[in-house]
């Protein structure tokens, strides 16, 4: 077995330990491990959406990368990665709208889908 492979499994298990107890602490680790999805979440149900939206537009820029385990070409994995830090970046963005929708800010919550290029919402 490869020795980094049980530090990035021991490292996770340190992030989902933190998480469980809404600790700040387990920002790093998630960064450290690439778990971008368990990253977005906790900072979701935390209602901090401005940070879950950092976060996935960081990941969807290639900024924020799992570590790779393999020198191999992932070309393949790569699009599939952004198509999932995509689609994870609407829902967040669609859930900053409706928080700014539901403070009276309409045109902060129109920039929230526009930013997204969803153009139907907003108009």
């Amino acid at each position: 077995m490869d020795p980094n492979d049980e530090i990035g499994t021991g490292m996770s298990r340190r992030a989902d330990q933190l998480m469980a107890e809404d600790n700040d602490e387990a920002i790093p680790y998630c960064v450290a491990t690439g778990e971008i999805k368990k990253l977005v979440t906790f900072f979701r149900s935390r209602g901090q959406l401005l940070e879950a939206l950092i976060i996935a537009q960081g990941a969807c820029e290639g900024n924020i990368r799992a570590p790779q385990s393999s020198p191999v070409d992932n070309t393949a994995n790569d699009v599939d990665s952004r198509q999932q830090y995509q689609s994870l970046l609407h829902v967040v963005s669609e859930d900053l709208a409706e928080c700014f929708f539901q403070d009276g800010c309409s045109v902060m919550a129109a920039c929230c889908h526009l930013a997204v290029d969803n153009i139907e919402v907003p108009v």
